[in-house]
């Protein structure tokens, strides 16, 4: 437990432990793949309209029955290829967003997309710089807004982002990420302010497993200490004072 936060938790757990799962708090919307797919929605539209028009004014005055019949039946089939081309685009990205996924965990937001080559990027609370919203003209017309996150990588603008969010969800989840990144910055303050503490206290710290525990050392043996000790001899016959060395171990 941390003294001094005032919320009697464990900074360690909060910022390596918590799973926030953004993606079931905030879901992606399904109009999403209708507008992904709004061309091919388009065409459909248009192959409908056009051959309305041309079975009204040119083939219903046809003589003959058997080319009437068969342009018709072209149409029909023009249609049903545009609605198939269609709703296969729709169910593909449809699946694509149930695939989709975007959560916290250990400090780190993770994203997730791809059905079968999947694509996975982490990015650190700490190194988030920016969040933001942004639409465009097609984003507009479904009431769709796009959440981008930004970091000094360059991966980042390719990769870190969340597409197709109903403006109440894309609003939250931007101001929730906020907190989120603010509360880590907070958290990493406070571990760095313990550590400093138990440091100037004279304690290691174990880092790895979070515990705060005196590393018990054997004491190493001493070393012979080794002196010289100098004493004068007696004078020799010719008058000369003769220096010894003694070598006495403690």
């Amino acid at each position: 437990m941390l003294a001094g936060t005032g919320k009697g938790i464990d900074v360690r757990d909060r910022v390596s432990g918590e799973v926030i799962d953004l993606r079931r708090q905030y879901p992606m919307s399904h109009r999403w793949p209708v507008k992904q797919s709004a061309g091919l929605l388009a065409v459909l539209v248009a192959s409908i309209v056009i051959s309305t028009a041309i079975d009204h004014y040119f083939v219903m005055d046809m003589d003959n029955d058997w080319n009437r019949r068969a342009i018709q039946l072209m149409m029909a089939s023009m249609m049903g290829l545009s609605f198939l081309l269609w709703f296969a685009r729709a169910m593909l990205l449809e699946v694509e967003l149930m695939h989709y996924d975007y959560r916290i965990q250990g400090g780190y937001l993770y994203i997730s997309k791809g059905i079968f080559l999947k694509q996975k990027g982490s990015f650190p609370l700490s190194r988030i710089t920016d969040i933001y919203l942004e639409r465009g003209i097609g984003d507009f017309l479904f009431g769709l807004y796009n959440l981008h996150v930004s970091t000094p990588t360059a991966s980042s603008g390719e990769f870190a982002y969340i597409l197709g969010m109903r403006e109440k969800n894309a609003f939250a989840l931007q101001k929730r990420l906020t907190e989120l990144v603010q509360e880590n910055e907070y958290h990493i303050e406070n571990i760095d302010q313990f550590v400093s503490g138990l440091a100037r206290q004279g304690n290691p710290v174990n880092t790895k497993g979070g515990a705060h525990e005196k590393q018990n050392e054997e004491p190493k043996p001493k070393e012979p200490a080794v002196r010289s000790a100098h004493r004068d001899a007696p004078p020799t016959d010719s008058g000369h004072r003769l220096t010894k060395h003694a070598t006495t171990i403690n």
